[in-house]
């Protein structure tokens, strides 16, 4: 019997060394599958993170897109409306030669603001038709009739230096100076 009884003792060890076993078997599936759920959650948590990064990234980068666009387009219309007003403009200056007095005004003014900016100047070149007009300021200059003008004159003088101070010459001026400013308001305005 002590046979039976060491059997028994020792079934009975390995039965509870294989329920021990099992159990901590057990206990390390459970808490490896805690483990993977963790991992699957935290990656799951990364993966949502990281779509929302992009997501708000790539708001920001089309709503900066939308901003740029917009303000591209009011840059334009602001340029078209500067050209639209220098063109008017144009037409105005160019109308004025058919105001007889105000053209005579305007060109005289035009010869005396000439000769101020190149006191010696020797050749005047005017507009034909402003010979008579501009004549008495021009004294003691050679004036050649041979250009066609809104009104005003080109001065030379003998070393190369000139005067242009047509209505066309400043208004072209004035239309650089102006699209140069809107272009440096422009690119201010786009700088972040």
């Amino acid at each position: 019997m002590a046979l039976e009884h060491i059997l028994a003792a020792i079934e009975g060890d390995a039965d509870d060394a294989v329920a021990a076993v099992r159990r901590e078997a057990k206990r390390a599936r459970k808490q490896l599958q805690a483990s993977a759920e963790e991992d699957r959650i935290r990656a799951i948590e990364e993966v949502h993170a990281a779509a929302h990064q992009k997501s708000e990234a790539a708001t920001r980068a089309i709503a900066q897109e939308g901003e740029r666009q917009l303000l591209e387009r009011r840059l334009a219309w602001r340029r078209q409306e500067v050209e639209s007003l220098l063109e008017g403009l144009a037409h105005e200056l160019a109308a004025l030669r058919h105001d007889p007095p105000r053209h005579e005004q305007l060109s005289q003014h035009l010869a005396r603001e000439a000769l101020a900016a190149l006191p010696d100047a020797t050749v005047a070149r005017i507009d034909p038709r402003d010979e008579t007009l501009l004549q008495p300021i021009l004294q003691g200059l050679t004036v050649e009739p041979h250009t066609t003008t809104w009104g005003g004159l080109v001065l030379d003088a003998g070393d190369g230096r000139r005067v242009d101070n047509r209505l066309e010459t400043r208004l072209t001026a004035q239309r650089r100076e102006i699209l140069a400013l809107l272009a440096h308001e422009d690119a201010f305005r786009e700088a972040p």
